[in-house]
């Protein structure tokens, strides 16, 4: 059915056909539990759509005991950097494509009137380009479970992607806890966390080095305020220095964080004690980091400020000559309620930073920066 769908795309009438045309008990069945959805070629010239073909369907089993989806979409690119007569570049985007599907279940259990919830799902996307096809692929699991009061989930993701300065986590898993029996005056709530993830820096030495994080984290919950307590653990999975990575000690960090609305004012708040464990190689030592934002949603504006210090998120690998307690500030206004109402367009934004920040390396001097932000979606 799916590829029939995106064979009658080049020629349906002319607006974006569904199913939902016939009737009778059975149909109507079908169509409730069916849904087809196909962009034709004149629905697409009418939208001055950069897609070249697209259709989707999707099926809900009786009871919502699962769910079955799938999506195709072939586009041309919308912003093409070359002109007539020019020869296009290694970098050029002609094109994208992208196929996705996904199944979701609800699977009731026998001892729990809660049903365990199950989604997969698989997408992969190629970007067209002179010199061929570059192709990636993502895959994401999830497993939701939750028995009153207590919520259960855990998240698996596959990307073959390894984003570096930045802590990835492919395995997720959760356990909130409400302190409703408590009667407290404002809503709090208990987690656990454990994650799975992978860090690289190779400027730092640190080519792949899974880790493992745990945590716990007590949050309030108030009419104009939020506070959140948590301690999370961080234990590298190798550390003994295999494949070239040093030595890590185990790491933890105690964070508290504040967010707080005064009237048209919005403040942020966050401090960090964060410790290293002594190893043969690397001494115990005690850091904090801190962070303040204040925000004001003006009729057309939006202005913010913020300091850091120590803002560094891979505190836990070495320092490589690099200053722990450095400092940053930054300035901001937005107009993106200006911008939109001025272009009719709601996804057109534009704002203008300042920042000033002490330098990564010691030897080296403070930096400063104007940038001018400007997007337009057509």
């Amino acid at each position: 059915a799916l590829c029939t769908a995106f064979g009658l795309a080049g020629c349906a009438s002319g607006q974006r056909q569904t199913i939902g045309s016939a009737t009778g008990p059975a149909w109507n069945h079908l169509r409730d539990s069916l849904q087809l959805e196909v962009d034709s070629a004149l629905w697409r010239q009418a939208h001055d759509s950069p897609s070249l073909l697209s259709g989707a369907v999707r099926f809900d089993a009786p009871q919502r005991l699962f769910d079955y989806r799938a999506r195709y979409a072939l586009d041309r690119s919308a912003h093409p950097s070359i002109l007539p007569g020019d020869e296009p570049g290694p970098a050029t985007t002609l094109g994208q494509e992208y196929l996705g599907h996904g199944l979701g279940a609800r699977l009731p259990l026998f001892f729990s009137s809660a049903p365990l919830q199950m989604d997969l799902e698989d997408r992969h996307q190629a970007l067209m380009t002179p010199q061929g096809r570059l192709d990636t692929e993502t895959r994401h699991a999830s497993l939701s479970w939750a028995p009153a009061p207590l919520v259960f989930g855990l998240d698996w993701k596959d990307s073959p992607q390894v984003i570096t300065h930045t802590l990835v986590c492919n395995m997720d898993g959760s356990v909130q806890v409400p302190l409703t029996a408590l009667a407290l005056s404002r809503p709090q709530q208990l987690s656990l966390s454990a994650r799975r993830c992978t860090v690289a820096a190779p400027d730092r030495g640190v080519a792949e080095l899974p880790l493992q994080a745990w945590g716990v984290a007590w949050s309030r919950q108030g009419g104009t305020h939020h506070s959140t307590l948590s301690l999370t653990q961080f234990e590298p999975e190798r550390s003994d220095g295999l494949d070239g990575d040093p030595a890590l000690p185990s790491a933890r960090e105690i964070d508290l964080t504040h967010e707080r609305l005064f009237g048209a004012y919005q403040t942020r708040s966050v401090l960090r004690l964060r410790q290293l464990q002594s190893t043969p190689a690397v001494p115990a030592d005690t850091r904090w980091s801190a962070e303040t934002r204040v925000s004001r949603h003006l009729q057309q504006l939006h202005l913010w400020a913020s300091v850091m210090h120590a803002p560094d998120p891979l505190w836990f690998l070495p320092s490589d000559g690099r200053d722990p307690h450095r400092n940053q500030i930054g300035l901001g206004v937005g107009f993106k309620r200006w911008i939109v109402e001025a272009l009719d367009n709601p996804a057109a934004d534009m704002g203008l930073s300042l920042s000033w920040r002490e330098p990564v390396l010691i030897a080296q001097p403070p930096e400063g920066s104007v940038n001018w932000n400007f997007s337009y979606k057509w």
